[in-house]
């Protein structure tokens, strides 16, 4: 899969973990977690694959996401 990068932000991959067990008791959020943002899709990849491994986690299937991440500005101005 290919990601367009966007102008006006910098883009990170997100790593997410989907638990379909976890939401049982009727919260669907509880099964949905971010792990964490990485700089480079490669390394985005790299890490879902081992986490996809069969020895771990039996019911979660984690996946990577392109994001924005909005950039900070400087402001001087302000008190």
């Amino acid at each position: 899969m290919t990601t367009t990068p966007y102008l006006h932000y910098d883009q990170v991959f997100v790593i997410l973990r989907l638990d379909p067990t976890a939401g049982r008791d009727g919260a669907t959020e509880a099964g949905v977690g971010v792990l964490k943002a990485l700089w480079s899709q490669e390394a985005a990849e790299a890490e879902v694959a081992r986490l996809n491994q069969p020895h771990r986690d039996q019911h979660a299937v984690y996946f990577w996401k392109a994001a924005r991440l909005e950039r900070r500005v400087a402001l001087a101005s302000v008190p």
